[in-house]
């Protein structure tokens, strides 16, 4: 008898039952591990399920139904038929070229991923039932017959009687796509139809003894049907890889569904499709995903407005007149997570200088370092360019922080405070003088010095005014919004081809990075490998550093079984002779302002 002594309740598992439940199998009540919530469980297993032959049925969450709910509400549409969506995509160029641009693939239900956007790209299925195919081919299952698939080579066994009873009216060649196909050939080889599908399972749990007691019975009984002594090995292989992780027809069928209908939305309501993705997974914050759909937008000539002080910037939304989406401030990397709503409402006021608006944002708490982010992408710049905002902001925290010094100061420097004021004005303010310091200031310096704040912010714009003289150059501008939004729309046409900025980048176990250098001069994304330096100590590039080289391709190195590393066809892109650009100037635009 086997004992089980770590039972975990399934999270998405019904069973399907004639009789009473309660009586015949049991049911007992669990507590969540998640909240705090009860719930009723039956006491089976999912081995015992499939021994009886009761039904079980998974409800899950799939996440792109929720997503074309979400568009087909955008678009007060009532959803589509099956029916309706099948004539609608039938022989419809538009909607299956979105599956031959393996750059055009996100939120494309199971062709997201890169390389199953690659494999994709490459088949480029023309109908539902290729599409179908298609997603049943992806799973590690088809594994050992993909690349014959994939390059739709015919495929058969040459053994007529088994050939007819694979092939059918929409695949011409013997392909174990479907688990419905492989209870045929189990039962082509002696087995029963019940006894099929244990077998499958069996295998995908790999039980030992059910699957060497079913391989000896399928390898003789085929043999003995076909005359052939190598086929049959051949079959079992693709038997034992399609049970582990394959799909039923009709499981690959909806699946192919679902992404063809976000195809078509993609392909006539691309708009529609960019701001609800845009604002459901920002809403999920996915800020991966967002970046990329941002790219993704952008490269299919939908604009990403800009954040802008006055706008709101709360969630994504969509402008049909200008083709345009308005950018949720929520996918903005550090920004505090109440700060859109702040300045929505600071926004409904009217403000004629920065000074007074930075002084509302400070009293509604908005931290220091989201609103220099905010600043870096511009965002304040109706009152006048990044250098301009910076600087003033600068002079106002610095202003501030000098009001403070003095209110509360007993003893203050008479050097210090000769920066801002005529001392003369301020002795009969003091109780003791020295040469060097004034002592216990009256009440009434407290308030000469607030009344006389223009004179302290006037010493701090002067002084500063060359600090941040390289926060307009645009290639800054361009590395903050790659850094805080992960892509920019900006280009500078003015630098060479050698000006790059890393929009991601990992380092492997042997040191080498991995990364996407966004061309400056022309806005071109380039995947390339940085090799660490000899006799240097390795860099962490990340998002948004601004990198100087020059980029070749090379050979990519293979193991040649002998342990020794030699050039391969495939050919790569590496930056050599390359810089971090890290000046002093350049420092200061990226600090924090204190």
């Amino acid at each position: 008898m086997d004992i089980s002594d770590n039972l975990r309740p399934h999270p998405c598992s019904t069973i399907c039952y004639n009789g009473d439940v309660i009586d015949d199998i049991g049911v007992i009540m669990v507590k969540s591990e998640i909240s705090d919530d009860y719930t009723y469980v039956a006491v089976i297993e999912s081995g015992t399920v499939d021994h009886f032959g009761f039904l079980k049925q998974d409800y899950l969450i799939v996440d792109s139904i929720g997503l074309i709910y979400d568009i087909y509400t955008i678009l007060n549409m009532k959803p589509l038929t099956i029916n309706q969506l099948l004539e609608k995509i039938k022989g419809d160029k538009k909607v299956w070229d979105i599956y031959a641009r393996s750059d055009d693939e996100m939120c494309i239900n199971q062709f997201e991923k890169y390389k199953s956007a690659v494999k994709v790209s490459k088949y480029k299925p023309q109908n539902i039932s290729e599409l179908t195919q298609m997603v049943a081919a992806l799973r590690p299952a088809f594994s050992s017959m993909y690349s014959v698939f994939e390059s739709r080579q015919h495929f058969d066994y040459g053994i007529p009687e088994l050939d007819d009873l694979i092939q059918d009216a929409f695949s011409h060649s013997s392909f174990i796509l479907y688990q419905e196909t492989l209870m045929k050939v189990l039962n082509y080889a002696g087995f029963t139809l019940n006894e099929t599908y244990p077998i499958i399972k069996a295998i995908s749990k790999k039980k030992t003894k059910v699957i060497m007691d079913a391989k000896e019975k399928f390898i003789k009984n085929f043999t003995d049907k076909t005359g052939s002594f190598v086929v049959p090995a051949k079959v079992w292989t693709i038997i034992e890889n399609s049970a582990s992780y394959g799909f039923n027809s009709a499981h690959a069928y909806c699946m192919a569904l679902d992404s063809v209908t976000l195809a078509w939305m993609k392909a006539y309501y691309p708009l529609e499709f960019y701001g609800v993705a845009l604002d459901r997974y920002t809403g999920k914050e996915d800020k991966n995903k967002v970046r990329k759909l941002r790219v993704e937008a952008m490269r299919n000539n939908i604009k990403v407005l800009p954040i802008a002080f006055t706008k709101d910037n709360r969630r994504y939304s969509i402008n049909k007149d200008t083709n345009t989406i308005n950018q949720s401030m929520s996918s903005i990397k550090y920004l505090q997570s109440n700060c859109a709503g702040i300045l929505y409402q600071l926004g409904e006021k009217k403000y004629d200088n920065l000074l007074m608006l930075f002084h509302d944002i400070k009293n509604a708490k908005v931290q220091n370092k989201s609103i220099i982010i905010l600043i870096k992408l511009g965002y304040f710049n109706q009152y006048g360019s990044i250098t301009d905002v910076m600087l003033q902001y600068s002079s106002y925290l610095n202003t501030q922080k000098m009001i403070t010094k003095f209110s509360t100061n007993k003893i203050i420097s008479r050097a210090k405070i000769s920066c801002f004021f005529n001392l003369d004005n301020l002795i009969n303010m003091f109780e003791k003088i020295s040469e060097k310091q004034l002592r216990y200031p009256t009440t009434e310096f407290a308030q000469y010095v607030k009344s006389n704040w223009k004179s302290i912010f006037d010493y701090y714009m002067e002084r500063d005014k060359d600090i941040y003289s390289l926060s307009d150059k645009l290639i800054f501008r361009i590395a903050w919004e790659i850094q805080y939004i992960g892509c920019t729309q900006l280009i500078d046409t003015t630098l060479s081809d050698y000006f790059y900025v890393i929009e991601s980048a990992e380092v492997n176990k042997y040191g080498t990075t991995f990364c996407t250098l966004y061309q400056v001069n022309n806005g071109e994304d380039i995947q390339c490998k940085i090799p660490k330096s000899r006799g240097k100590s390795s860099v962490l590039y990340e998002q948004g550093d601004i990198v100087y080289g020059i980029i070749i391709k090379k050979n990519k190195k293979q193991n040649d079984g002998k342990g020794n590393y030699v050039d391969s066809p495939e050919l790569e892109n590496v930056l050599t002779d390359y810089s971090l650009i890290l000046d002093r100037e350049k420092e200061m635009c990226y600090n924090d302002i204190i």
